[in-house]
This record gives C-alpha cells, sequence and structure tokens, in this order.
C-alpha cells in the first residue's frame, strides 16, 4: 500500500465528518445529561423548609408541557398531600407528572423538616431522534472517508 497526500476535497470532506461526529456527541451529552436537568421555572429542584414560621405547612404547584420526574427528600417524616388527598408519610417520595397537567403538593409535618424537590423532564422525541441521526451521519461520513482514503491508496 502506497502513501498518499489527500486532495484538498478529501480533507474538507473528513473535517466536516469529524464535525457532524462531535456535534452529535455533544448533543447526546445535551440531551440525556444536561436537558432533563434544565426543567423552566424550577431549574434542577427547588428547597423547602418546614417552621413554625409557616406553621410546618408548604404548598407548592407543579405543571409542565414535558413528562415531569418529582423526588421529594426530607430530613424528617412529612405528610405529602397531591390535590388534597394525603399520598404518603416518610421522608423520601417519587412521583411522574404527565405533559400538560397540573398538581397542587402539600407537605406537612409537626416538627421542623428541611427538604428538597429535584426535578427531571424527559427529552421530547425529536430531539432524542436528531442526537442520535447526528451521530450516526458522523459515524457513517467518517467511515466513507476513511474507506476512500484506502481507495486512493491502492490505485
Amino acid at each position: 500500500m502506497k502513501l498518499v497526500r489527500p486532495n484538498r476535497i478529501t480533507l474538507v470532506a473528513f473535517n466536516l465528518s469529524l464535525f457532524l461526529l462531535l456535534t452529535g456527541v455533544l448533543s447526546l451529552g445535551f440531551t440525556y445529561v444536561i436537558f432533563p436537568k434544565l426543567v423552566p421555572g424550577y431549574g434542577g429542584g427547588e428547597p423547602f423548609l418546614l417552621t413554625s414560621y409557616n406553621n410546618y405547612t408548604d404548598t407548592f404547584p407543579w405543571f409542565s408541557d414535558s413528562k415531569l420526574h418529582l423526588t421529594i427528600k426530607a430530613n424528617n417524616t412529612i405528610q405529602i398531600n397531591i390535590d388534597g388527598e394525603n399520598v404518603y408519610n416518610g421522608t423520601y417520595y417519587k412521583l411522574s407528572i404527565d405533559p400538560d397537567e397540573y398538581i397542587l403538593i402539600m407537605l406537612k409535618s409537626s416538627s421542623p423538616v428541611a427538604g428538597r424537590f429535584e426535578a427531571w423532564q424527559e427529552p421530547p422525541w425529536v430531539m432524542q431522534l436528531s442526537a442520535i441521526g447526528l451521530l450516526f451521519a458522523g459515524l457513517i461520513t467518517i467511515s466513507l472517508s476513511i474507506a476512500y482514503w484506502i481507495k486512493l491508496g491502492k490505485n
């Protein structure tokens, strides 16, 4: 096999392939690592504090345009009411909110409690499909560029 210096067009194609591959990897990282924590209006979560100042009670409205997952963590036992119905007494609770659903979470306690809501959303299928498509486009075009270089070397 002889060493062939690639021409300008093959270098441009190879660099474009690398750019597509890098963009695909970065968009996958954004889609599955960063985007789920970007919950509009809430960020990645919300702290709460139940004290005598608020009569050991607090309410939190939650709404999302996409499926939203919530985890409630507290350092002491709390009573969790969702839309007026008692659903759990404890220190750790998980729930999901469907798209365009509005819920009101009320937390009650008989003693001081500090805790946190942790929220993450599911990425839309269009975003997932775009990220995977970019990654595959980069992999395919880089494979074709390498195959073309090998073919040039054999001639």
